[in-house]
């Protein structure tokens, strides 16, 4: 039920406040949001567009803005009843606003409608988290205002607008994008959710999104991969995938059109077999909508002028580097010159002082007195001049550069945006690019889409993709056969009996240096025992000499002792 005219009210009162560990920490994460949206605004308030409401900080959250600086004290749990007042009377000095009251009293000023919501019927919303909640529309109020007004519930059919869920004449649509990685494909994803909101999107990066508008911290903000974000939130059932897991669950036991995203699984034929298992054929009409080729001129449009941005931003920053460089040599130039100019006035005033009298020395004090007090103010207004015109400056060098990038005929040929997060890894790429495929209704598919090409040309693409991928990626789970394996064992022992051959037949100096030193010092060794030998021949030569010359002189004696006898 949305209000369209008249002043409504509705109460909420804070019954529990729960406190949890969150990312590794106890954070006081308890919070409630209530306010109204119109009926196809997003219900997560604190980022909606379409709507206004009041957080339990303190803070005025209207169309997506938060407030500067709390409005308003901290909700208070179990004792305090809180209103939120719609004011759509037109013979009201508020009308088009919306109040905050607390027990009765008004805790803040009447807020007034975004200009996107007025003329509009607003839904009571209400955002909670960490905490139990209470929620009246009346008939009667549990605080009592201080004026007569009526509770939602009792509100004049007149004033409202009952919005009923349309009937379905058919069953609800799945549908499965096929794309190949960084080629568009969470680019259309965003367009057709734009143009078709009654879908709702079932993937990692859903599941991100929501759990980054809920208030949830992550450790870590790299993104990872569009097709499988790393949440890092510490809370052990989202950062696992358990959540994600749950709403596939949850899913297929409601009757709503879906859009399953997801990049790899799409694209291999066993994982759209498991997800087309989820949603029963009886259940759900399941359509595959393939998105490989040459996509329409729209989309390359939109490329284009992506790139086209892309390269004046980055212009714009070298620019505005370049320039503030620039002005600040400039700056210190101009206070060179002031400082000089300053000590020349100086020493012309001191020399004055010295020619002239005590009457001119009191005027020149007077007059520097009453330059010193002026300075201030001259030099503010002096500042704020040269800031304006040096801003003024690099905005004007910044627009002629921009104005002169264009895109170069390499980029006029490219198809699509150069990613900023890549939508799969490269090593995951690698090991899973050669098991891609486009689906059939073999599969189990109602209805096969090609979007952008036609079948036979979406094939002739994916498998000009894949043999580029096989000339340029590297393999990560590349696993030799049988046969590679006996090969390559025979050609090591060949190897080796060559490598032995050659070792054989070749001497290297080093060896060949060693091997003449061997010899050398054997010849010597060799000689130094023929001369040893010879040495010792001739010693025993001297020596039978010596004992035969004894043996005569031995004889002589016994001689001569023979004739002495008589």
């Amino acid at each position: 039920v949305g209000v369209k005219a008249g002043r409504y009210l509705y109460e909420v009162r804070i019954l529990e406040s729960k406190q949890v560990a969150e990312a590794g920490k106890v954070k006081p994460r308890q919070s409630c949001t209530f306010g109204f949206t119109t009926a196809d605004a997003p219900l997560i308030l604190a980022s909606s567009p379409g709507g206004i409401a009041f957080d339990s900080e303190g803070h005025v959250v209207s169309a997506g803005e938060w407030s500067k600086g709390r409005q308003f004290a901290r909700f208070a749990a179990y004792s305090r009843v809180y209103g939120v007042l719609l004011n759509l009377d037109a013979a009201s000095p508020n009308c088009n606003t919306v109040s905050l009251f607390c027990d009765g009293e008004r805790l803040c000023q009447p807020q007034p409608l975004p200009e996107a919501l007025k003329g509009k019927a607003l839904f009571p919303t209400v955002n909670y988290k960490n905490m139990t909640l209470q929620v009246g529309f009346g008939p009667s109020v549990c605080a009592g205002m201080p004026f007569r007004c009526r509770m939602l519930q009792d509100a004049a059919a007149a004033d409202v607008e009952v919005r009923k869920p349309k009937p379905r004449t058919g069953k609800p649509e799945v549908l499965f994008p096929v794309s190949l990685p960084d080629e568009g494909s969470f680019d259309w994803l965003g367009g057709f959710l734009a143009q078709h909101p009654h879908y709702t999107e079932l993937s990692g990066r859903a599941v991100l999104d929501w759990g980054v508008k809920s208030g949830l911290h992550r450790r870590n903000t790299a993104a990872g991969c569009n097709d499988k974000p790393a949440t890092d939130f510490g809370v052990k059932e989202i950062d696992e995938g358990g959540l994600q897991g749950a709403i596939r669950g949850l899913a297929t036991m409601q009757p709503r059109d879906y859009v399953v995203m997801e990049v790899r699984g799409n694209l291999v034929a066993e994982e759209r077999q498991k997800a087309l298992a989820q949603f029963g054929a009886e259940d759900f009409r399941r359509v595959a909508v393939v998105l490989v080729g040459e996509p329409p001129a729209e989309v390359k449009a939109k490329a284009h002028a992506q790139l086209l941005e892309e390269k004046r931003a980055k212009v714009a920053r070298e620019v505005r580097q370049k320039k503030a460089l620039e002005l600040a040599e400039r700056k210190k130039a101009k206070r060179a010159e002031e400082e000089a100019a300053q000590k020349k006035a100086k020493e012309e005033a001191e020399a004055k002082k010295k020619e002239g009298g005590e009457e001119d020395e009191s005027k020149e004090e007077s007059m520097e007195e009453k330059a010193a007090e002026e300075a201030p103010a001259a030099e503010a207004a002096e500042k704020k001049d040269d800031d304006a015109g040096e801003a003024s400056e690099i905005e004007d060098a910044i627009r002629q550069a921009q104005e002169a990038v264009v895109l170069t005929e390499q980029e006029k040929a490219q198809w699509f945006p150069n990613p900023q997060v890549e939508d799969l890894p490269k090593k995951d790429l690698a090991r899973c690019f050669g098991s891609f495929s486009l689906p059939s209704k073999a599969e189990g598919f109602d209805e096969v889409r090609f979007v952008w090409q036609k079948e036979a040309k979406a094939k002739e693409y994916l498998q000009a993709w894949i043999s580029e991928r096989k000339l340029t990626q590297k393999v990560e789970d590349l696993q030799p056969g049988a046969r590679f394996r006996t090969l390559l064992e025979q050609w090591n022992t060949k190897l080796q009996e060559w490598r032995r051959r050659q070792n054989d037949r070749r001497e290297p100096p080093k060896a060949a240096a060693a091997k003449k030193r061997k010899v050398e010092a054997a010849s010597k060794e060799g000689e130094a025992n023929e001369d040893a030998a010879d040495e010792n021949t001739e010693g025993d030569k001297t020596a039978k000499a010596e004992e035969g010359k004894k043996a005569e002189d031995e004889e002589m004696a016994d001689e001569n002792e023979e004739e002495k006898a008589p």
